[in-house]
């Protein structure tokens, strides 16, 4: 795993000044560019602009993954933004955080059928097309490789300065969460309820997702893997049981509270395997 011990004495007033500009300007990249376009992008929709939306919603997000990038050269030059780019795509990393790639978007999906089991029997041959269909270069580029140099690649480590890399992925739950305001404010966040299901569901992705930054070394690619797989959770289970209503695929607070729950076992499995080579090694020492 590629972070350090936190660092007790981190403070965002006593960075140095070259950190502190790059954090500045991957902020104006994420929030400034995103935000700023969006709320003029609506605006233009209710005038009818579909097409110019449609292509605000495929463009925008990447002010993220490029807030990383620029933020990086801000603090190093050239050298900052070649090792930047040589972490979150070239690092090598085993297989643990591809099993989490695989199997977490899996497990919190079949959880949400505790309450009716029966509707996983009996749905029809699976059709695998349904999920591939959904695996496009469209589905891949608007979240996963627009966001996550951005926030796992620059902003994670940031956080894991200070805290457990877990708790790092908790803390920036919200601020990703927040991040979606401009896109989400009259469906999501028009009321309390599926606001609250929502922050649950990214605040557990959060932490699920910095794990596997964490074990995959600094490098971003499984978390785009793993973005993708969890915004294609409902196509996934759909290929699966063809014949099932679609009110009963994954989603909404169900899928929120059984993604909460998963995070939760990824953080007890995380903190367990890394104390137990510990446990082991204290058994061996000679008295």
């Amino acid at each position: 795993m590629y972070d350090e011990r936190p660092d007790s004495s981190f403070s965002l007033l006593r960075l140095p000044h070259r950190e502190l500009l790059g954090i500045i300007t991957f902020i104006l990249f994420a929030f400034g560019i995103s935000w700023c376009a969006w709320i003029a992008m609506r605006r233009i929709a209710d005038g009818g602009g579909e097409l110019i939306v449609m292509l605000a919603f495929v463009v925008l997000p990447t002010g993220v993954s490029l807030g990383g990038f620029a933020g990086s050269f801000v603090e190093g030059g050239s050298r900052g933004f070649a090792d930047f780019a040589n972490r979150t795509l070239l690092t090598g990393f085993g297989p643990r955080p591809l099993l989490l790639v695989l199997g977490t978007p899996a497990v919190a999906g079949l959880l949400t059928f505790a309450s009716h089991p029966e509707d996983l029997l009996g749905q029809g041959h699976p059709d695998l097309m349904i999920w591939l269909g959904s695996l496009t270069l469209l589905n891949l580029w608007t979240g996963p490789v627009a966001e996550e140099f951005g926030w796992r690649g620059y902003l994670l480590p940031k956080f894991e300065r200070r805290l457990p890399t877990w708790l790092a992925g908790l803390v920036l739950g919200p601020i990703w969460a927040i991040w979606h305001l401009p896109l989400f404010w009259d469906t999501l966040f028009s009321e309390a309820a599926p606001a609250f299901g929502y922050l649950l569901w990214v605040c557990a992705w959060a932490v699920i997702l910095a794990v596997v930054t964490n074990a995959a070394n600094g490098n971003v690619l499984p978390a785009i893997a793993l973005h993708l797989f969890m915004n294609t959770q409902a196509d996934f289970f759909s290929a699966f049981l063809p014949a099932l209503d679609g009110s009963s695929l994954p989603g909404g607070f169900p899928l929120a509270l059984s993604s909460a729950l998963v995070a939760v076992a990824v953080v007890v499995w995380t903190l367990w395997s890394a104390r137990a080579p510990r446990a082991s090694a204290a058994k061996q020492r000679p008295f």
